[in-house]
């Protein structure tokens, strides 16, 4: 049976979360979420110096600056292996979504989402790993709020079921801008992808 962790992160705040083996004396994987607000207030080096103390081994960000600003996160935090999508949030200025790792990372993808009745474009970056010989997908995403039924998150859930038929374990991190108890995209996730 395939696990799937939901981080939500509201804008401009920080989410950690681990994801554990069955047998606990394994190491937690220890996820961090976080919308760094295009980067406008700290660098990257002061990002990585403020998530230290999460010990992340994988961190997802949303809305950062392109170029190598994730790299630089990462080599404060000991996660050398990056990936920064190309889609902007709504085509604005800086609010790509990015990825480091502790472990290195294949299989790069970015998810295209268009729904109706919210901002578009948005996506998902996505990227795989293994650990004591666990296939790991994790995604971090940037959607908008939408009562829509076919909504970005529903969209996410759609391109998991596609794409990680094979991972033993998905994690879904992001700002989703909305509510758990929502009737939009969360509830896909929880019925949807949860419930398998």
């Amino acid at each position: 049976m395939k696990r799937v962790a939901l981080a939500l992160v509201c804008a401009a705040a920080l989410c950690a979360t681990s994801v554990f083996a069955q047998d606990q004396e394994k190491a937690a994987l220890r996820f961090v979420v976080y919308n760094v607000e295009y980067g406008a207030w700290a660098n990257p080096e002061q990002i990585g110096e403020a998530l230290k103390a999460y010990s992340p081994d994988v961190v997802g960000f949303n809305e950062v600056p392109q170029g190598d600003w994730t790299k630089r996160v990462g080599a404060v935090l000991g996660c050398p292996y990056a990936y920064t999508g190309l889609v902007s949030s709504a085509n604005h200025f800086d609010k790509y979504k990015s990825i480091a790792s502790r472990y290195p990372i294949s299989d790069l993808r970015e998810v295209m989402l268009d729904a109706p009745g919210g901002w578009n474009p948005a996506s998902a970056v996505g990227a795989t790993f293994e650990v004591n010989g666990k296939k790991i997908a994790f995604y971090s995403t940037h959607i908008c709020f939408n009562k829509n039924e076919e909504d970005h998150a529903k969209q996410i859930a759609d391109a998991v079921k596609q794409y990680d038929v094979d991972a033993d374990i998905v994690v879904i991190g992001g700002d989703f801008n909305c509510l758990v108890d929502h009737t939009s995209g969360i509830k896909h996730f929880l019925e949807h992808v949860f419930s398998e």
